[in-house]
């Protein structure tokens, strides 16, 4: 009760404000506005489909049986030419040297043993995959090999049906192969033909660091509090020092839900924006945001001297994480650096939200997120007392 209290408490003082009123609420959708309006006509924006890298990808024929030139006749007579690209190479040992230095974006080893397995009947399942550095073009080569050692599977059942005198050859080379395409680009709906527009990229940057900004309010909250000696008055009442951050923490939390949804509604209806169908994804991706949002602002507490600190350290954070993330305008080669902050992985994920991509993809950004989001809490939760103490 002394939680839900405060944190009505904490509501009422925020939308005291005016100036702070008009910045949760009216500022998100002016930069959308603003931005998606003026960087609509940039190539990043256009409406072509996107062309990916081809995944380079190194295949060591371990068993010298012509299956590496099987499979590079299945590639060619299919889809998967457009997305892979094979590189014979001598020994594992180059293999890993290249995927090391970044010549091979993917690996693929043919055991010694290849060719007497399939002759005794077994299934073709133990090729050794030796994944890349990059997620999207290990996923992309992984379907295409596992469509491969599929179709072989069903030849072997075949020869096991039809009896050993069946030759037992390629599917490229008997034309058993699936001609559906084995990775399809997805795209926001039936109707499109794109990635994302300017909006959309913008609304889901905007979005997430006007999230962030609701950590800043509620540690700059506590800190005042703190400065004013309110909560030293507040733990001198019946009230455990647990219930004062919380009840600040669910407070802006509330604020937090309220700004995204009327910021989905407006985007969605007055701008346009598409964001998917998944709205439970998309609702969890925003509470991890929050989440780590609050555990961020807690955690700066605990260094920070004053509520000016907080609030200028916190801003130097957001703006930076926004800004390597991409969230102000996309830059080519900051993936790397970009990975460790909360506006990439949150960005990413309802980008692919948006992009009806698939569930494993979605939950690959959900699940990173959702790590972040435990670790700062986790870290927020055993040094609340540090934050509420006396100076």
């Amino acid at each position: 009760m002394n939680t839900l209290t405060i944190a009505l408490v904490e509501i009422k003082q925020q939308f005291k404000s005016v100036t702070a009123t008009l910045f949760t609420f009216i500022l998100p959708l002016l930069l959308i506005f603003i931005l998606g309006s003026s960087l609509s006509g940039l190539s990043t924006f256009t409406s072509s489909p996107k062309q990916e890298d081809q995944v380079k990808v190194g295949i060591v024929d371990l068993d010298r049986h012509g299956y590496s030139d099987h499979l590079q006749d299945f590639i060619e007579q299919s889809e998967a030419k457009k997305l892979i690209t094979l590189h014979q190479l001598d020994s594992a040992e180059q293999l890993e040297r290249d995927l090391r230095n970044g010549i091979m974006n993917f690996g693929v080893v043919i055991p010694s043993d290849f060719s007497d397995a399939i002759a005794k009947g077994q299934n073709a399942e133990h090729w050794q995959l030796v994944l890349g550095n990059d997620y999207y073009q290990n996923l992309t080569a992984k379907l295409v090999f596992q469509s491969f050692i599929d179709q072989l599977n069903n030849m072997q059942a075949i020869k096991q049906i039809l009896g050993p005198q069946v030759a037992l050859t390629s599917p490229a080379a008997s034309g058993q192969y699936n001609s559906e395409p084995i990775v399809k680009q997805g795209k926001l709906s039936e109707d499109t033909s794109y990635e994302y527009t300017s909006f959309q990229y913008y609304a889901v940057s905007v979005l997430i660091m006007f999230l962030l900004y609701t950590g800043r309010e509620a540690a700059v909250s506590i800190m005042t509090d703190k400065e004013n000696y309110i909560l030293q008055r507040m733990q001198a009442m019946p009230i455990h020092p647990s219930s004062i951050i919380c009840g600040k923490i669910l407070g802006n939390t509330i604020i937090a839900l309220m700004q995204a949804f009327i910021i989905i509604a407006i985007t969605k209806y007055v701008y346009g924006v598409d964001w998917g169908r998944s709205w439970g994804l998309l609702l969890l991706a925003i509470c991890l945001i929050i989440v780590s949002a609050m555990g961020l602002g807690v955690l700066l507490l605990l260094r920070a001297k004053s509520a000016k600190s907080v609030h200028s350290i916190y801003q130097l954070i957001i703006v930076v994480m926004t800004a390597i993330s991409g969230g102000f305008s996309p830059i080519e080669g900051a993936e790397p650096i970009s990975q460790f902050t909360i506006s990439y992985w949150g960005m990413q994920g309802i980008f692919d939200i948006m992009l009806s991509s698939s569930m494993e993809l979605i939950l690959h950004k959900i699940v990173i997120l959702g790590g972040i989001s435990a670790v700062l809490i986790l870290i927020s939760v055993m040094s609340y007392r540090k934050v509420v103490a006396y100076e």
